[in-house]
């Protein structure tokens, strides 16, 4: 089992998406976010269409010149409401990587606030 994580920064609208989660789902160009119906579950999976879900994985962030930021105070905003989260902090959730789905699964009830 790959243990991966993501983080949310609540204030400034912003996903961090780690490169080990990414890598392990095959480097992809674009991934989407999915959330189970219970809301308890958030799954990054590889997406080959560019569209209004998709988001783009510039090729610098596989070769370690920089990080997956992604910008959508909408979907914070959407995440941190369904789990009562205090949007003046920020959160880390661990997750592990399905290889068998080839997708990262984060565990939204595990979250704990960051500094």
């Amino acid at each position: 089992m790959d243990v991966t994580y993501i983080s949310f920064y609540l204030r400034a609208g912003r996903i961090h998406v780690f490169v080990d989660a990414l890598r392990a789902i095959g480097s992809p160009d674009r991934i989407c976010f999915m959330i189970d119906d219970d809301g308890k579950h958030l799954m990054i999976i590889p997406y080959n269409k560019r569209d209004f879900k998709s988001h783009k994985v510039p090729k610098k962030v596989y070769e370690g010149q920089s990080s997956l930021e992604i910008s959508s105070m909408k979907f914070c905003k959407l995440i941190s409401g369904m789990k009562n989260w205090d949007n003046s902090h920020s959160y880390r959730i661990p997750g592990e990587i399905k290889k068998k789905i080839n997708a990262a699964v984060f565990n939204l009830e595990e979250a704990v606030a960051i500094q």
